[in-house]
């Protein structure tokens, strides 16, 4: 679930709420306000329903409100590419978390050779794609040419462009890659509001570094006079066990600070997390005929050059190519992609056994 400070929030041209906003929803109440809808910029659809919402929001005074991303106008569907690429540019990662999947991976960790990155960035930015995530199961600060990586993405047509760190290695010369980037969201995994609480789930991080770096970032943001401004601070939670008890404080603290705020669900991965299937087995989701992954045209790419369609398929059991040996848009009319695209038309993923006890299929 995410949210947006209001005062972030545009409406042709002109800031949507006045000053003076001050109500921050509990996360109970915030599961019953339906989301504003907005695009990745913040700026409000006028739609009758939507500004109506807004009008809602401003006369009852909320400074934080849940929101949805749509676009304006919606990007035109082309088959035979991917809608939205997470290229893992490593693997590695400096932290244990015991929510992700990194707990089951049995595939290499390295880093994407600089010239593979290059070269699927100049593809996606030929084709042109609804966005770029620079990441997936790895911290992608780490990759020792991450900064050309970011510089090379301007000038590039890669819709709207994501980047996520954990928090714990955030030198100066990254911070300065960060502002200067084309990057739209930078996602920052907080993850909890006690020391104590962040140790069960990231056991090897620091809380205090990971504080003190979001409030460089968001000093350093602010001193720039660029709040409001992409790119987006986006501000993370995992709704979890550990945690169930401090996102309202969350929410209520970071409310003003940052731009914009999340609650994600918990993710199964397959049955692979053994802490995370309890939680998923209880979240309610329609029945499983279709997978959301795949009617988007989610790509997953990773740092070994396999690609997937899933990211519960984290270990690539699924492959349907690599990007060592042939082109993303080769890889994604083969006759791999298409045989799963096809079965999740006829509803027929329970063929898969993977696809069969996933518990992810409707995010």
């Amino acid at each position: 679930m995410e949210f947006a400070n209001t005062q972030y929030l545009t409406l042709n041209g002109k800031r949507a709420v006045a000053d003076g906003a001050h109500r921050v929803p509990s996360y109970q109440e915030a599961k019953g306000l339906p989301p504003l809808v907005v695009d990745d910029l913040l700026r409000v659809h006028s739609f009758p329903e939507n500004l109506a919402l807004l009008e809602r929001y401003r006369q009852e005074g909320y400074q934080l409100v849940p929101i949805r991303r749509r676009p304006e106008q919606e990007r035109p569907t082309d088959s035979r590419f991917p809608g939205r690429i997470l290229l893992e540019i490593t693997s590695k990662c400096n932290m244990n978390c015991v929510m992700c999947p990194r707990t089951a991976l049995r595939r290499p960790q390295l880093h994407m050779p600089k010239d593979v990155v290059l070269r699927c960035i100049d593809e996606i930015h030929a084709h042109g794609v609804d966005g770029l995530w620079l990441y997936n199961l790895g911290e992608s600060t780490l990759h020792p040419h991450f900064k050309e990586i970011v510089d090379y993405c301007h000038q590039k047509h890669l819709g709207s462009l994501w980047l996520s760190t954990n928090g714990q290695h955030i030198p100066e010369e990254i911070m300065d890659t960060l502002f200067r980037s084309p990057l739209t969201f930078l996602n920052y995994s907080l993850n909890a509001m006690r020391a104590e609480t962040y140790r069960l789930i990231c056991p090897t991080g620091d809380y205090d570094r990971l504080v003190a770096n979001l409030e460089r970032l968001l000093a350093k943001k602010r001193s720039q006079g660029r709040m409001g401004t992409p790119p987006w601070i986006r501000i993370q939670m995992i709704e979890q066990a550990q945690v169930a008890s401090e996102i309202d404080w969350f929410l209520t603290n970071y409310a003003t600070k940052g731009e914009l705020l999340s609650v994600n669900v918990l993710e199964a991965f397959n049955e692979s997390v053994a802490q995370n299937v309890g939680y998923a087995q209880c979240r309610e989701r329609r029945q499983r005929t279709h997978c959301n992954r795949i009617e988007r045209g989610d790509c997953f790419i990773f740092a070994d050059g396999e690609v997937s369609f899933c990211d519960t398929d984290f270990n690539h059991e699924m492959s349907i190519g690599n990007v060592h040996d042939a082109a993303i848009e080769e890889i994604w009319n083969g006759g791999r992609h298409r045989h799963y695209t096809s079965l999740n038309a006829a509803g027929r993923l329970d063929e898969v056994p993977m696809c069969r006890q996933c518990l992810d299929y409707d995010l």
